[in-house]
């Protein structure tokens, strides 16, 4: 009877341990297979030259160098998909899209580990890493007047830092004036999709 047990309860032990290695999806994260229709996609003429200057092979070598780093701005949330897919389409690359709002965790250092999570994943993988909902997390900065201020800041931080040595290329997209302001105080190159 205690062997039936024992055999109840390490079996789900067993199991969990092993789905964690098989390098199980996380919630937030989506890897997004382009194809050479995406570059087909309807974006603006206005959008697609400001992108333009990404594309071409002198841009491309500066992955190695520090990377590239921009934010895209607009109302309109399809829009600045498209223009993310169109990008990818261009460089031949597929999109690791993180949906910001969904890492952001209530506990204190979640966050942070989530985010280091997507950073070391992406390290050597030919993907442009795709923050998208980055509102959620820049909209949590604040004035410090409590420790849950204080983590949040920690967190846009944290964000920010690992953007700026990723040696890949990023694309954020926000419309909060915190998001497009901490962005542009760390040179992150701003892409107006509207």
């Amino acid at each position: 009877m205690l062997k039936k047990i024992a055999i109840l309860f390490i079996l789900p032990l067993l199991y969990s341990s092993t789905t964690a290695q098989t390098g199980r999806k996380l919630p937030y994260e989506q890897i997004i297979k382009i194809s050479p229709e995406d570059s087909l996609l309807t974006v603006p003429a206005s959008v697609k030259n400001q992108l333009y200057k990404f594309i071409t092979p002198k841009k491309q070598t500066t992955e190695s160098t520090g990377g590239i780093h921009l934010l895209l701005t607009g109302a309109d949330k399809k829009l600045t998909d498209n223009s993310s897919r169109w990008l990818a389409a261009r460089m031949q690359k597929d999109i690791y899209r993180i949906d910001l709002s969904a890492v952001v965790s209530k506990y204190i250092g979640e966050t942070e580990k989530n985010l280091d999570k997507v950073f070391n994943l992406a390290e050597n993988k030919n993907w442009i890493l795709f923050f998208d909902e980055a509102d959620a997390l820049f909209g949590k900065r604040t004035n410090v007047q409590d420790a849950h201020d204080k983590y949040a800041n920690q967190e846009v931080a944290y964000l920010l830092q690992r953007i700026e040595v990723f040696n890949g290329i990023v694309l954020i997209t926000c419309n909060s004036e915190d998001c497009i302001r901490s962005c542009e105080e760390k040179k992150i190159i701003k892409i107006s999709a509207q």
